[in-house]
This record gives C-alpha cells, structure tokens and sequence, in this order.
C-alpha cells in the first residue's frame, strides 16, 4: 500500500510542479481565476459572504483576504511568491514595475472585451481549452439573452434593493439598454434623473420608494430577503411587490449572479432574472438547465435542492 501511494505521489509532483501561482486584484479577476484556475489562486479580495461558499471552489472560500486594488497588501502578495497578478489595464504602473522587481509577471487585461480577457489568462496559465468552452458557453448565453429582449413587450416596473436595509440602489440613465434592470428584463423605478449626485451607490427613502413603486423587488442580501419575506416592517408590507410575494433574492454564489460585484456570473443571472421578469417568454425550468450546465462545466452539480437554496427559498 505504501508503494502504491509512493507512487501515486510521484506521479502527481510533475502536476503540482506546474501549477502557477496567480492572484486577481479585483473580484471579478479573481472569480474567473476561481472558474478557470483555482488550483493556483493564492488568495482572494474580500471575505466570502457566508452565503457564497457552498458552491465555491474546493478550499477556495479558506485562503486568505489580500485586498482589493486600493488596499491590496503588497508585502503580503509577495510573500506569497505568484507567478502571475492580473489587473486592469489602468492599473498604476509604479505598481507594476514594483512586483515585477521581485519577479512578478503582472498582466494588464481590458475587462471590456471578455473573450480577450479570458483567452490571455487561459493562454498564460496554459489551460486554452478551458478558456475556450467558458467563452463558447457565454456566448450561448448572451444570444439567447438577446433573443428573448427582442421579444418582450412590457417590461415590469423593478427596484434593487442594495444594503442590509434595503435602502441602497442603483438608478437607471434614459435609454440605456446596458442597463442592469433592462438587461434583467424590467424597467428600473428608479431613474437616475430623480437625483443630483451622480454615485454608484445611491440612498433612497420610503418616500421615493412609494412615489416610483416597483412591481418587483431584487434583494441583494439574504437577511434582507428573508426579512421582506416573512416579517416585513408596515412600511414594507404596504408595497404591492411585497404583499404579492414578487421579491427576488439574486442567488450570491460562488459570486452575485446579478450585481455587487458584476461578473461573468451575470451570464446565468440575467436569464435567471429573465425567468421572474418576463415568464412567459423564459420559464424557471429552462433558467434552471442554464444554471446547471455552467456550474456543471466549471464548478460542482447543482441539483434541484442546491438550485432552490441559491435562491434563498430554504
């Protein structure tokens, strides 16, 4: 027995030889590292909600936090030794000239064009094929994504509730079809033109909530969800998408599916979206099978169960 697992153990030493040591500076780096080569990640942004670890990948939810692009522990990283940093390409060149003083390859990557981005990461961690398959699956995605827009007629009225009270938002710009709620299938309730700051976050109040009502309510946290859920405050309970039940909680794992941060997964989330928003065009059950091939490919099975409990309804 000892033999066999000798072995076994010199077999796999040229494999664990070649892995490369990587580290994404923002989290939509790091969750395609985490799709495409978590084997090699060496550490992770910010601390996974609680809720993202199920379907993270294999010990990946346990490596250590090493900041986001402006407050990454550069002394930290490097003791790491990786052999690679991917980053915007409007990442500080002072920056990169000082990793690369200790051997650090660091590439720039234009996150504007994602079937680039991917095949560079794919091509420097010498897994193309990889790459290749989750390119030709995004593309699936998105032109069934386009299908269904040009179809729909009405779109519901939405709003995305951000924060553990719900309070937090994003607005839309007038006749923007990159929206994320035009994307989602809806319409935002909330306009960008309502306010005079010009954030990515923005706060709202009951009173702007009940001016502008959504038809719909996109949760961001599941405390918050399970709140509108099952024991909303008065205030709340008087919203007609509250008492009809048509709350959403946007599924978190192994990143958000729609939003906070943005990332590939948006790929599933919209039509997951799409399913609530505009039903008759996309049903649960077709979302469903979307979900599952791509967490099949790239992640762990996800059945009926697991499916159910990303969306926070046990």
């Amino acid at each position: 027995m000892k033999k066999i697992f000798l072995i076994l153990i010199l077999a796999l030493l040229p494999l664990m030889a070649d892995t490369k040591k990587v580290f994404g500076v923002s989290p939509n780096l790091t969750l395609l590292l985490e799709i495409l080569y978590p084997q090699g990640l060496i550490g992770l942004n910010y601390k996974p909600y609680e809720e993202d670890i199920e379907f993270m990948p294999l010990n990946v939810a346990n490596l250590p936090v090493l900041g986001m692009p402006y407050n990454a522990s550069f002394e930290k990283i490097v003791s790491y030794k990786p052999d690679f940093i991917f980053a915007g390409k409007n990442y500080p060149e002072e920056l990169k000239k000082k990793y690369e003083s200790f051997k650090v390859e660091v590439v720039l990557l234009d996150d504007s064009n994602k079937d680039e981005l991917i095949r560079t990461i794919s091509s420097k961690l010498d897994i193309k094929e990889r790459g290749e398959r989750l390119i030709k699956i995004l593309h699936k995605n998105e032109d069934l994504l386009k299908s269904l827009q040009s179809k729909i007629t009405k779109r519901p009225k939405i709003y995305l509730a951000q924060g553990y009270n719900g309070f937090e938002t994003q607005c839309a710009k007038d006749n923007d079809n990159l929206e994320l709620v035009f994307l989602m299938g809806g319409e935002n309730s909330i306009k960008c033109s309502y306010f005079t700051q010009n954030a990515r976050r923005l706060q709202v109040n009951f009173e702007l909530l009940s001016k502008y009502e959504p038809d719909m309510i996109f949760v961001r946290e599941i405390s918050f969800y399970k709140e509108l859920m099952n024991n909303p405050s008065k205030q709340w309970a008087n919203f007609k998408a509250v008492k009809q039940k048509q709350i959403y909680y946007a599924p978190s794992s192994p990143s958000n599916w729609l939003t906070r941060p943005p990332t590939i997964m948006q790929s599933v989330g919209l039509l997951w979206a799409m399913s609530k928003t505009q039903p008759t065009l996309f049903s649960d059950e077709e979302a469903k099978k979307i979900a599952q091939e791509f967490y099949k490919e790239f992640l762990q099975e996800l059945n009926y169960d697991a499916y159910i409990r990303l969306q926070g309804l046990k």
